[in-house]
């Protein structure tokens, strides 16, 4: 079974969310937007530790709203949507053919909801299977059938705090657990649990001894099941777009060349290990059935993890078969994550809206653009609130002096510059409004500027013109902060000095832009505007081009503003 969307209402600092899930989804957003809430209310209702209809939502659960009238909080609603993947898929599950119902396309599906009230402090829960629309099943089926869904769809949370497990109790249990139940792996398990403890504990690298040992015990707790619980790689030749999207694979062998591979996997052998000891310890004491398909979900796997490893880790998460969902502030993780996978949560004004990156509006093309220049390049752009778009370097180093000269700090404020003449400007500006990223594009006068002003004028959606794109009235910036006093620095550089005078070029009757020329030729753009920013920090300096001031305001007024930028592929935008 496979959990394709999950709504949730009035839970902890959820007012409304609803978001689709893929096979891997990675929730990314700021804190408080919602990412940790999504993860526990799905162990509240499909956790593995459950038992018949009971749930474990607490006092702190509710929101807090308040409701009208007693003053008790709404009600907290979860809805749980399973699909299959394929017609047919669902043929063999006959114990719950009663809540199965016919979805929008020809492939079955299983709703459920979930209903937690709070009264005088009394806290009573309930569920009920669904129909396509929505509406409670008549009659509901056998309240019995919600556990079989929990056996099937075990769902298993490793926190981000693992790597400091509880040791208070023996063997990190809780005395009200089952019995371990004893099968041939137990002893598998232990030295796994060990030399995983060892790992997380250590100061420095772990013992080479003590990682034989734990490689040697997962190779046999894995034995022949590796083809079951892996995803196999694909050949050594792969398709152009599977380069793009997918560029590590992690391929684990099953039989006996399963040990030998993991020895010779380095980072990776010690990842594996480390998240099937998570894996283990978040399962806890029970035997998960061997026909379950386990629903995985990781908090922050980038804690206390070095950044190869963190590369390594998801390699193995994202060569598992159970259905994956992590949440992540690590821009290496997302580096290393499809698009496709990302869904970005953002709480404004009482609501919170999930995007996601609408793979079809993009030529492969714009994908390895985007592949190179975002997620490689500058993977923690996607963390940010608003985007400067810019045309090169020079703006990339003087628009954020500029804004610490008006007393403003673009990065702490979530704004983050991003050059786009080697993308080109479309593929930025349609994952911007994707991903509800705000933008404003600043473009130099040139026709080359014009050009880019109007790529990214077609993705303009609902918002005006003035609000998005700057074109400069000069040619280019230089020219602009030549205008406004700075022209004595061109003037200094171009005749090849290295202190910059501020009376150079006063009287002189020379062509800008054969000076402006002149200095590039014998520095460098980037440098030039390294030098304006030195002068402009002098006293009675001419100051911040009344043009880069008012972008300046514009894009951090974007980053505060209360609605993220609109988009085509909004999953919700829910008050």
């Amino acid at each position: 079974m496979f959990l394709s969307r999950v709504h949730v209402e009035n839970f902890r600092g959820i007012v409304r969310l609803d978001v689709d899930l893929d096979d891997t989804t990675v929730l990314i957003g700021e804190n408080a937007s919602g990412k940790t809430s999504v993860l526990e209310v799905l162990a509240i209702c499909l956790g593995h530790h459950n038992h018949g209809d009971t749930f474990g939502f607490c006092a702190s659960d509710f929101h807090l709203r308040r409701g009208a009238g007693n003053g008790d909080p709404p009600p907290i609603q979860v809805r749980l949507t399973f699909v299959e993947r394929e017609e047919g898929e669902w043929d063999a599950l006959r114990a719950l053919y009663g809540a199965f119902v016919d979805g929008r396309s020809d492939r079955r599906q299983l709703a459920i909801e979930v209903e937690a009230q709070s009264s005088m402090g009394d806290i009573s829960t309930s569920a009920r299977f669904l129909d396509a629309d929505g509406a409670a099943l008549e009659p509901q089926p056998d309240p019995a059938l919600l556990q079989t869904v929990r056996r099937l769809n075990p769902f298993l949370l490793v926190r981000a705090d693992r790597y400091f497990p509880d040791r208070s109790r023996p063997d990190n249990v809780a005395p009200s657990a089952p019995a371990l139940r004893r099968h041939p792996g137990i002893e598998f398990e232990k030295e796994i649990g060990r030399v995983y403890d060892e790992i997380i504990r250590a100061e420095g690298p772990p013992p080479p001894e003590d990682i034989r040992k734990g490689l040697a015990a997962l190779a046999a707790y894995i034995g022949d099941d590796a083809e079951r619980i892996f995803q196999q790689a694909e050949g050594s030749e792969r398709a152009l777009d599977e380069l793009v999207e997918r560029p590590v694979v992690l391929s684990i062998d099953s039989g006996p060349a399963l040990e030998a591979r993991l020895h010779g996997a380095g980072a990776r052998s010690v990842a594996l290990l480390l998240l099937v000891g998570a894996m283990l310890e978040a399962r806890g004491p029970t035997t998960l059935s061997p026909d379950a398909e386990m629903i995985l979900a990781i908090e922050e796997p980038e804690v206390h993890l070095h950044p190869l490893m963190l590369r390594a880790v998801w390699s193995v998460v994202e060569s598992l078969r159970a259905q994956k969902i992590v949440t992540t502030n690590s821009g290496e993780l997302v580096a290393a994550a499809r698009l496709g996978m990302l869904r970005r949560l953002v709480r404004v004004a009482g609501r919170t809206a999930v995007f996601r990156f609408d793979d079809e509006s993009y030529s492969l093309d714009e994908k390895r653009k985007l592949t190179y220049h975002v997620r490689l390049k500058r993977d923690d752009a996607l963390f940010a609130r608003a985007w400067l778009l810019v045309e090169g370097e020079t703006e990339v180093w003087l628009l954020p002096e500029l804004a610490r000269l008006l007393g403003r700090d673009l990065a702490s404020e979530g704004v983050r510059c991003v050059e786009f003449a080697q993308s080109g400007v479309e593929p930025l500006v349609k994952l911007a409004n994707d991903l509800g990223i705000e933008w404003h594009l600043l473009s130099d006068g040139d026709m080359a500027g014009r050009t880019f002003a109007e790529a990214a004028a077609r993705h303009l959606g609902k918002a005006r013109y003035a609000d998005r794109i700057t074109v400069l009235p000069q040619t280019d910036i230089e020219r602009c902060l030549w205008d406004i006093g700075y022209a004595h620095v061109y003037h200094s550089i171009a005749r090849g000095r290295s202190y910059v005078s501020p009376t150079a070029g006063k009287k002189s009757r020379k062509n800008p832009s054969r000076v402006i020329e002149q200095a590039i030729r014998n520095s460098s753009k980037p440098y030039l505007a390294l030098t304006v920013i030195e002068q402009a920090s002098e006293e009675g300096s001419p100051g911040v081009p009344p043009e880069l001031q008012s972008v300046i305001e514009k894009i951090l007024q974007m980053a505060h503003s209360v609605a993220p930028a609109a988009s085509a592929r909004t999953v919700v935008d829910a008050s």
